[in-house]
């Protein structure tokens, strides 16, 4: 079953290019760029929250942007042989944009979760599950199947997925909830002057470029940390959670050091997490993983929003 999984993917991809190739006469040449490599892997790899694959998203076209994909001709460019039927359906109604966030991250999510069991990572091969959608689940987040953690990025060009399975305490037990996220950004993206005070507390604005990047890259890495790690705790806190509530410091080594006790002194919830991050082609790829360690801890929260009622 693996095998005849590495065939399709592989057939999908050429399928891909076929159709890049085959249109470059009726397209411009900067629309021909866009639609090259359309759901390609543009890298993958893994670290300490799991195996993580990116793909290359066409670029749509804007008013203000030349080069793009016209909305006719996305249809022949979406990767069908490696989307579920009910995934399908689901995007039935998408605008073309939210059609190709949509079906990048399921690529990139499906890919990813191949590649990490074809690693030795764990034994729960997919063999059992021929066929299964990754649909929005809970929240939002990509339900997966059974004895998968997995999260989903975007960002202009591209989709990110992250999975993991790492003998997660929220398979073999009650004991702990567990969750992971993801995150990719441009590292050249320009950042606002407002996001610093926005998202970072005080502390974090004051160490801004400590680890060698200069203030507007560590900001857009913090932030980007932040996202990570609000998608890995989501699962434990549904509700808003307070940009300043979570500090992190995020290390030269890719490393990160995450402070979530002002989290925790607004839900009476006890929670771990911790975040790594890396720069791959130009972007930014942060990862992070939470928990709650006791059954207790998640009966005894309150939520933020419950909070500030309170």
């Amino acid at each position: 079953m693996v095998l005849l999984r590495m065939v399709l993917f592989s057939g999908a991809v050429g399928r891909i290019s076929a159709f890049a190739s085959g249109t470059a006469r009726t397209l411009t040449r900067q629309q021909q760029a866009s639609a090259e490599g359309a759901f390609a892997t543009v890298f993958q790899g893994s670290g300490l929250h799991g195996g993580f694959v990116a793909v290359r998203l066409p670029t749509l076209t804007h008013p203000s942007r030349e080069g793009g994909v016209e909305d006719s001709d996305l249809e022949a460019l979406l990767p069908y042989a490696e989307l579920h039927p009910d995934e399908v359906e689901h995007m039935r109604d998408m605008q073309p944009q939210r059609r190709t966030l949509f079906a990048g991250g399921r690529v990139a999510m499906r890919r990813a979760l191949l590649q990490h069991s074809l690693d030795g990572v764990t034994t729960r091969a997919l063999e059992s599950e021929p066929e299964w959608p990754v649909l929005p689940g809970l929240h939002g987040a990509p339900a997966l199947p059974s004895g998968w953690l997995g999260s989903i990025s975007h960002t202009r060009g591209l989709a990110a997925a992250l999975v993991d399975v790492s003998g997660s305490p929220l398979l073999a037990g009650d004991q702990t909830v567990a969750g992971i996220g993801i995150d990719v950004e441009h590292a050249s993206r320009r950042v606002s002057p407002l996001l610093p005070r926005r998202t970072l507390s005080l502390d974090e604005r004051a160490s801004l470029g400590d680890n060698g990047l200069d203030k507007d890259a560590d900001t857009l890495l913090r932030f980007s940390i932040k996202e990570a790690l609000y998608k890995a705790i989501h699962p434990m806190l549904p509700g808003t959670i307070p940009w300043h509530s979570v500090t992190v410091w995020p290390n030269a080594d890719g490393s990160c050091t995450v402070d979530v006790t002002g989290l925790e002194a607004t839900t009476g919830m006890e929670l771990r997490a911790d975040a790594s991050w890396l720069l791959k082609k130009g972007f930014f790829v942060t990862t992070a993983s939470a928990e709650c360690p006791t059954p207790e801890s998640r009966r005894r929260h309150v939520c933020p929003s419950e909070a500030r009622k309170r």
